[in-house]
């Protein structure tokens, strides 16, 4: 059996389906959002193997790591309780300046 649009059956579930569709759709992303939340955290870019270990950071690269402002860790450069290397305008501060630091702080 056919249904045409005047179906009284054919007009309601054609009614109905486009707004249950979108439910469907709203429900099926607020459930993988937070996967998909994890498995962009998880992933790492693809660095090329023969690229050298980073042996330093910027202030705000550090500030961002231990979750501080990034004024409190320029302050620490620059009274000199964070080491670090001016480069023109901005500082480099070394991976073993932030362990030294960390360490002395524990």
């Amino acid at each position: 059996m056919t249904t045409t649009l005047t179906d009284p059956t054919a007009v309601v579930l054609s009614a109905l389906a486009e707004p249950i569709a979108a439910a469907v759709a709203r429900e099926l992303a607020r459930e993988l959002r937070p996967m998909l939340r994890e498995l962009v955290a998880s992933s790492t870019p693809h660095e090329p193997s023969n690229r050298l270990p980073r042996t330093a950071f910027t202030v705000r690269e550090v500030a961002e790591s231990w979750g501080v402002p990034y004024i409190r860790v320029l302050e620490l450069v620059q009274t000199g309780r964070l080491r670090a290397v001016r480069t023109g305008q901005r500082y480099l501060v070394p991976r073993t300046a932030i362990d030294d630091y960390l360490a002395a702080a524990s």
